[in-house]
């Protein structure tokens, strides 16, 4: 018992001992040597206030409890008692301890730490407004379009109805007319019969064959529809057809097509009711095959700013920015053998 007990503290001062040289280095914003120490005494500040000290109560180690003044009564009601003041001290030793040591840390690791949580803070709320203003123009273009198709069909319905009762009537006038002037001429004969009900089968042909024409126009409109409220509208246009200054002359979609995969255009509208054509597109970045999203903000004029770029929606840099812009241009520059400069 003796040995595995020996055994045992020999095994959890070797875990103690690796978790202190872990976070030794595992603090990013300690980067020099009393950040990292007064980082290596938290985390032994919680290892001796949050595990040891309270394993070696649970478990009596060595019969810890028997040379605590609080413990030597073996009484249940008192050694209860004794164990909720021992909590207590604890959770106040540890907090005085825990406070004196965030205090100790150099002004530059509580500067680059508290702008760290500033920036992610900044960075998850721009996503959110991005999301929210994609999602909101997405709900708005799908609700105009199933109004204008509702709208379309609605009137394409009447106009049908309309057409069909008119050409009844005029078939039914007609074919009164036919057989009045028949009557008229008195001419009562099987054949004339036949005859007239001959020409009343042919209107009745031919009214079938006005319907199935209608019904064909009708289709061939709702798809030229479909296709106008597809089409680049004229805020996509402009960027696409657009340029750089340090391009001039090449359009932005041509590079882009070029360099991108399964590249695709959206306008809508930003928080702020700012005009923006959203970009997205596949390319190879550090090896890896991302999702890009490119955004520019339309100002008047044809002319327009690059707003965000992400990549599978983590923003990047100004830096990264410029480099994929001419990373797309120089390799349509050399694809096509155009002047570039």
């Amino acid at each position: 018992m003796h040995i595995i007990k020996k055994i045992g503290i020999w095994v959890g001062s070797i875990f103690v001992f690796l978790i202190l040289i872990s976070s030794f280095n595992s603090d990013p914003y300690a980067l020099i040597m009393h950040d990292k120490l007064i980082t290596l005494a938290y985390a032994t500040d919680l290892l001796i206030f949050l595990m040891i000290i309270p394993i070696m109560l649970i478990s009596n180690f060595m019969g810890i409890r028997k040379k605590i003044f609080l413990f030597k009564n073996t009484k249940i009601l008192p050694e209860i008692m004794a164990s909720i003041i021992s909590s207590i001290i604890i959770i106040i030793a540890f907090s005085l301890t825990i406070s004196v040591i965030e205090s100790s840390f150099t002004p530059e690791y509580t500067s680059r730490k508290v702008t760290a949580e500033a920036k992610r803070f900044k960075a998850d709320r721009l996503i959110k407004q991005q999301a929210d203003a994609k999602i909101k123009a997405a709900q708005q273009v799908i609700a105009d379009n199933n109004k204008k198709t509702d709208d379309l069909v609605k009137q394409q319905i009447d106009s049908k109805k309309k057409s069909d009762q008119q050409v009844i009537a005029d078939n039914k006038k007609k074919a009164a007319n036919l057989i009045k002037q028949q009557a008229d001429a008195k001419q009562t004969t099987d054949q004339q019969v036949v005859d007239a009900k001959n020409k009343a089968d042919e209107l009745a042909i031919r009214n079938v064959d006005t319907k199935n024409q209608v019904n064909d126009i009708i289709k061939s409109t709702i798809n030229e529809i479909k296709n106008l409220v597809t089409t680049d509208n004229k805020y996509v246009l402009s960027v696409k057809n657009g340029s750089l200054s340090t391009y001039p002359n090449t359009k932005i979609v041509d590079a882009f097509n070029s360099f991108f995969a399964s590249p695709k255009w959206e306008n809508f509208k930003s928080t702020d009711d700012q005009n923006v054509v959203e970009f997205t597109g596949y390319c190879m970045y550090a090896n890896t095959k991302v999702k890009s999203t490119i955004q520019f903000i339309l100002i008047k004029n044809n002319y327009f700013n690059i707003g965000a770029l992400t990549f599978n929606d983590v923003p990047q840099s100004q830096l990264i920015e410029n480099e994929l812009f001419k990373k797309a241009f120089e390799q349509y520059s050399l694809s096509n053998n155009s002047n570039i400069k």
